[in-house]
């Protein structure tokens, strides 16, 4: 429904669409998807973890009743050692279930974020929304935009990197692989820029050629290509995207910067908040020599007044103490 709102040709556009609470509402589900994949990814190396610790605790058990089965009395020097793998390895079984127990509690805790939705958008009014609305989930868009490639003569005058001559599993794509483009020229649309698989709670994602989505954040097309500018690796959403872009790349950061600083929350999800603030607009930077003349040097310092600074005036026969004043007066 955003997409069709937010299209450049006004007859194209939904009419009566509340744009803010329908961006409001995309950026809070793209943050509970993140969330949610984080989740996910921690409970899968728990349960790993988990398979792995019942293995060898079911080794440990067949060990030990091999080392003592029906004798009535082994070495404490053979028993006691198995003994103590087998209550470490119980032990940690028990932190895995802890550890599974907190983040059903934390998936738990999210839930309100999403349900509040429903006071904000009724079920009428979500119904009237998709009658005249063509729903598209992001691997409908990754096989729309399969077949978009770049054309090596397009690529000339920047760095971009495809398929066929780079590897691009591990790439640290800008924006958690999200289109920089989209988002500026589209009121703040939040489109996927390639298709993810996140690794581990890393804020960066693996692009996976034409296949489903597996982050819950993203599902575009990485065969359109890369681009590589300012050692920052951008993806798109589609080709047309890719092109307006790498025309005029430092505009469009500065643009997702400003466009950051109307939505905290784009902060995080779009991995900013680790970056530089270098991609200010251009009515906003300042020049080297008007940073120079402003620049004062500061620093903390401490000094401490000697108390004789010249050591002829002091009285080597000066007492304060009274009663040795007087111990003095009752010798003489």
């Amino acid at each position: 429904v955003l997409e069709d709102a937010t299209r450049p040709d006004p007859e194209c556009r939904q009419q009566d669409v509340s744009i803010v609470l329908l961006r409001q509402a995309l950026y809070n589900v793209r943050q509970h998807q993140a969330f949610l994949r984080v989740l996910q990814n921690d409970a899968d190396l728990c349960v790993s973890h988990v398979e792995t610790l019942q293995t060898e605790l079911s080794a440990q058990m067949k060990l030990l009743r091999e080392t003592v089965q029906s004798r009535a009395a082994v070495l404490k020097s053979a028993v006691y050692p198995l003994f103590k793998d087998l209550s470490k390895l119980w032990r940690e079984l028990q932190d895995e279930a802890a550890l599974l127990n907190k983040l059903d509690d934390i998936t738990l805790s999210l839930q309100p974020f999403i349900t509040s939705q429903a006071t904000m958008f009724p079920e009428t009014y979500l119904d009237s929304l998709m009658e005249t609305a063509e729903l598209k989930t992001d691997e409908q868009r990754l096989a729309e935009t399969c077949h978009e490639r770049m054309d090596p003569a397009q690529m000339e005058t920047q760095e971009w990197l495809t398929s066929e001559t780079t590897n691009l599993t591990g790439l640290p794509l800008q924006y958690n692989g999200f289109c920089g483009y989209t988002l500026v020229h589209r009121d703040g649309l939040l489109l996927p820029g390639t298709e993810n698989t996140r690794q581990g709670t890393a804020l960066w994602f693996t692009p996976s050629p034409c296949a489903a989505d597996e982050s819950g954040l993203s599902a575009g097309n990485p065969q359109i290509g890369v681009l590589k500018h300012k050692e920052m690796l951008f993806a798109f959403s589609s080709k047309e995207a890719a092109l307006k872009f790498a025309s005029c790349p430092d505009d469009v950061i500065a643009g997702v910067m400003t466009t950051s600083k109307h939505f905290p929350e784009l902060l995080k999800l779009l991995n900013l908040h680790q970056q530089p603030l270098c991609a200010h607009p251009k009515s906003e930077v300042q020049s080297e020599e008007s940073l120079q003349e402003m620049a004062v040097t500061r620093s903390d310092s401490g000094t401490q007044t000697d108390i004789h600074p010249i050591m002829a005036n002091i009285d080597r026969l000066y007492e304060w103490n009274e009663w040795e004043l007087r111990r003095k007066a009752i010798k003489l």
